[in-house]
């Protein structure tokens, strides 16, 4: 803990740095900067806190903070996230007995400031959100530490084994840890969680159901498109919208009436997707500047928040982002909800155990390059065409769901005291 501790002590100056150059382009507010030094609005006990590092963490999270919340009337519910559109998110479920800020910074002194005003009863962590300073705080206060679905990658794991004692702290300061893969278990028990603390594997994602977008805006988006002809790109990450593009166009050559709704994982990226699109000589409109996409478009950005179910409604296969590069593939589940034909890259650590139910049920695909991405698009295109939308992956997926598992979590968590 000691050089963990020396070393952000060290990185001060530039962490500052950066926070005050975040500000001065409008990427951070002084509200949110105030909420990364602890600076948060007093709340009244009894409280849990959950942490998730973005959006999609914190949507996987919300039946757990459901069941949480209708298991027993007296808690609330404080959700952090390290991103603006995290703390939205969760603003947006508009539940009065849930509040959001900012997380604070893994410094000792924004940790106590932090704990001081919200005095939770127990934190949760999901994921892969595994703070040293954080953790250690958390049971020096009593706090039971709590990860729901951890994941440990093998780069992770490795970068962990480095760490020697600074890892077993961490590790020892977990309460109760449900790993999202067997894998990311076993790791977490190398690395120094005591075996009393691990409990049954539990993909959060699995029991995450997207709410039925409005009929009137799918009917808006098949004035442009019908959904036969349109296929999604969810969740990318720089990296992929390259090839993706690139496949679009390749597709497109047996099948000239094919759209694409381009949905990036992180909407500041669309000044460079634009960009992108410019040189590919794609017609496009963005979501935000008009719902309702010019007839003559190739492309549609979907840059709002909060729209996925739109996008996978509207489209009769979706490429799974953050798999093309190494960002362990987001969740198959939705997409399979609205039965959509799945297409992944190799990257696939964080749902390793779903893409390998897929993968020998041949109920979804797998490309690493713009040319099988096309190919898979083309064979997707006709196979809807043929037999309507694809139910093969829901199947696959419903039938790996253990659905007691998130209850009897639920039930320890509430029944972990302070």
């Amino acid at each position: 803990m000691f050089i963990y501790r020396t070393l952000l002590t060290l990185l001060a100056p530039a962490i500052c740095l950066a926070l005050l150059w975040r500000l001065l382009r409008g990427k951070e507010t002084l509200a949110g900067l105030r909420q990364r030094l602890g600076f948060v609005a007093k709340l009244d006990a009894p409280i849990i806190w959950v942490h998730g590092a973005s959006v999609g963490e914190l949507t996987a999270a919300r039946p757990l903070v459901d069941q949480l919340l209708d298991a027993d009337p007296k808690p609330r519910v404080h959700l952090t996230s390290n991103t603006y559109t995290g703390v939205e998110h969760a603003l947006s479920w508009q539940n009065p007995r849930i509040t959001a800020s900012i997380a604070p910074l893994d410094y000792r002194w924004a940790t106590k400031r932090f704990l001081t005003r919200i005095r939770p009863g127990k934190m949760i962590s999901l994921e892969n959100e595994i703070w040293p300073n954080r953790f250690r705080i958390c049971k020096k206060n009593a706090i039971p530490v709590i990860v729901a679905a951890g994941r440990i990658s093998s780069s992770a794991f490795a970068a962990w084994t480095r760490l020697g004692g600074l890892a077993r702290t961490t590790m020892q300061s977990i309460t109760l840890l449900s790993p999202g893969d067997g894998n990311s278990g076993e790791r977490f028990v190398v690395l120094g969680l005591p075996t009393s603390a691990q409990r049954e594997v539990l993909n959060l994602k699995a029991y995450v159901a997207l709410p039925q977008p409005d009929t009137a805006k799918i009917a808006t988006i098949q004035k442009w498109s019908a959904r036969s002809n349109t296929f999604l790109a969810a969740s990318t990450h720089s990296g992929e919208d390259q090839v993706i593009l690139q496949a679009f166009q390749l597709a497109r050559r047996n099948a000239p009436d094919l759209r694409l709704i381009l949905a990036p994982r992180h909407p500041d990226r669309v000044p460079k997707i634009v960009h992108l699109l410019d040189e590919a000589g794609l017609k496009f409109s963005r979501h935000t500047k008009a719902l309702q996409p010019n007839e003559i478009d190739d492309v549609l950005i979907a840059d709002a928040l909060g729209e996925m179910a739109l996008w996978y409604s509207a489209s009769f296969a979706a490429f799974v982002g953050g798999s093309l590069v190494e960002k362990g593939g987001h969740t198959p589940f939705e997409p399979a909800q609205f039965n959509c034909a799945i297409i992944y890259g190799p990257s696939t650590y964080n749902q390793s155990a779903a893409y390998e139910a897929l993968k020998a049920a041949n109920a979804a695909t797998q490309v690493n390059d713009a040319a099988a991405l096309a190919k898979a698009i083309s064979t997707s295109h006709e196979d809807f065409l043929k037999n309507g939308p694809s139910t093969h992956a829901g199947e696959v997926l419903s039938q790996g769901q253990a659905v007691s598992a998130l209850a009897a979590f639920v039930r320890e968590i509430l029944e972990t005291s302070k």
